[in-house]
């Protein structure tokens, strides 16, 4: 057993009066990346009964906070708050070089969990006052990559090797002026920008060799909730140009694998939502573990789609990968402001995000009499938010004014947005034995929301253009496969596919009804009828 608890707190944080030329504040990781993980590796051979099991536990929690909590002068000078952290965790519960065996029975567990809270923020809080001040500011930047995996094997007449693996990624960058009363005026430049890469990936193998009962269960579970926001809440007056930039990628994957005779067979006992049931319970064991060590668990309101079609809900399943993904990227001016630029102002959010959930339960068997189950069930649920707003009853004037929510940038320079990318995959197949039962059901669902609204209620780009563009590009695939099969059952085989897609996107680039705009030229990007 291998556990690992981490809290790292990066506080620099301004309490006190500041009066100086210049003001910064900047909370950021030590070293170049923060590495955490935990790694367990278990083994047991010889005699009639071998028995092992590997756990590996991770909790990391996160903070680097460099919020300006009291007023500043800055006599001319800068006033910057950044805040950053770099990390990846890698947890693994591993078999050993030769894995679990017995000369009757061979049972191999593997548990694998890593929980993520990772928060970094940036700003001026509300009630602060700034005086004085050049350039303003205020950043945010996280980047946290996380994998676990969990790798079983067992060898014997009768083998079991069930492999669990689950993380639990909550994320957030936050940069933020925060609201004021009066009006906070900087002789240079404004700029709020927060920028988020969080990857969550969770891989699930069982392997097993039995030469009369086989049984190989994988459980990959990935849960991730991904925030990035810069938000202006106070009214502004700058000389230069005021940026307000989110930019967010989330990765959330989830990959299983049984490589066995697949699943134990439906009895009389086994509930008709077993699978459903299964999910729940090592989601509920998590959440005790997170909670327990003083970490956010997975939120109430966002549920487990359940492994159900026409005919019911999946009793049984050797593989089972799911993957479910909440993002956002908000870059707003809130409502009821003064914003006043003598160059552009630039409201623009950027969204990158995958999720995919893969389940491979193809099983054979060698033995004759034997009944094969090899069932799959893969389901990935994406939720995401890209929003860059401003809101009603606020007044802006510069020279431009842009508010732009789009596809994020590919991590190499230079190439083009990369498309948002959806899915999930199952496979199985049910090989020799008397009797064979395959299945695969795959489920993606894909709520988005792509918003640019300049909901202000009065616009003055002097010289410059008012640009509104609303753009969502993405790509889904969903597949439900069967394989395996180059020993058919002797007696009955039975398989059935179940694949579906569900996309609901609503992608809406929008200007206040009443007359608000003043500029050479107008630009809005259409809105296209949503997808159901």
């Amino acid at each position: 057993m291998a556990i690992t608890y981490a809290n790292l707190l990066l506080d620099a944080t301004i309490n006190a009066p500041v009066s100086a030329v210049g003001v910064s504040t900047s909370a950021t990781v030590p070293t170049a990346t923060n590495q955490f993980g935990a790694s367990a590796t278990s083994g047991a051979g010889g005699g009639d009964l071998g028995v092992a099991g590997s756990i590996a536990i991770t909790v990391i929690e996160i903070l680097a906070d460099a919020m300006i909590n009291a007023t500043i002068s800055a006599g001319g000078g800068n006033v910057n708050s950044t805040a950053s952290s770099t990390s990846i965790t890698v947890t693994e519960a591993l078999p050993g070089e030769d894995g679990i065996s017995g000369t009757k029975t061979g049972v191999g567990v593997s548990f694998a969990l890593s929980v993520i809270d990772d928060v970094v923020t940036a700003g001026i809080a509300d009630g602060v006052g700034v005086s004085g001040g050049d350039d303003i500011l205020i950043a945010g930047h996280t980047s946290h990559d996380t994998t676990t995996t969990a790798k079983t094997g067992a060898k014997g007449a009768t083998a079991v090797a069930p492999a669990i693996a689950i993380t639990i990624s909550n994320v957030t960058t936050r940069a933020s002026l925060g609201f004021n009363g009066g009006i906070t005026v900087a002789v240079g430049d404004v700029s709020v920008i927060a920028e988020q890469d969080a990857q969550a990936k969770t891989i699930a193998s069982g392997d097993t060799e039995g030469s009369d009962t086989s049984v190989g269960i994988a459980l990959a579970f990935t849960y991730a909730v991904h925030t990035v926001e810069a938000l202006v809440k106070r009214s502004l007056n700058a000389a230069g140009t005021i940026t307000v930039t989110a930019l967010g990628a989330s990765v959330v994957t989830a990959d299983a694998t049984a490589s066995a005779a697949g699943s134990p067979q439906e009895t009389g006992s086994t509930p008709a939502n077993g699978v459903d049931q299964q999910v729940a319970g090592e989601r509920a064991n998590a959440d005790t573990v997170a909670t327990g060590a003083g970490a956010q668990g997975t939120q109430a309101g966002n549920g487990t789609p359940s492994a159900s079609n026409s005919s019911g809900t999946v009793s049984v399943a050797a593989a089972i990968g799911i993957s479910l993904g909440w993002s956002t990227s908000r870059a707003a001016i809130l409502t009821g402001l003064v914003i006043v630029a003598g160059g552009a102002i630039i409201i623009e959010s950027g969204a990158r995000t995958t999720v995919t959930a893969k389940a491979d339960g193809s099983a054979k068997t060698s033995n004759a009499d034997a009944t094969t189950v090899g069932v799959a069930v893969a389901i990935a649920y994406a939720d995401n938010t890209n929003q860059a707003t401003v809101g009603t009853a606020t007044t802006l004037a510069a020279n431009g004014i842009s508010t732009v929510a789009r596809n994020r940038d590919g991590p190499d320079a230079g190439t083009d947005p990369d498309a948002h990318s959806f899915g999930a995959t199952s496979v199985s197949g049910a090989s020799g034995g008397k009797t064979g039962v395959a299945g695969s059901l795959s489920l993606t669902i894909v709520i988005s929301r792509t918003t640019a609204a300049l909901d202000a209620a009065s616009v003055n780009a002097g010289a410059g253009d008012v640009t509104l563009n609303a753009t969502y590009l993405s790509s889904t695939t969903t597949s439900a496969k069967a394989g395996g099969f180059d020993t058919p059952a002797a007696n009955t085989g039975v398989g059935l596919s179940v694949a579906l897609s569900i996309i609901d996107t609503d992608t809406i680039a929008r200007i206040a009804t009443a007359p608000c705009c003043w500029g050479p030229t107008t630009s809005r990007s259409p809105r296209p009828p949503p997808m159901r």
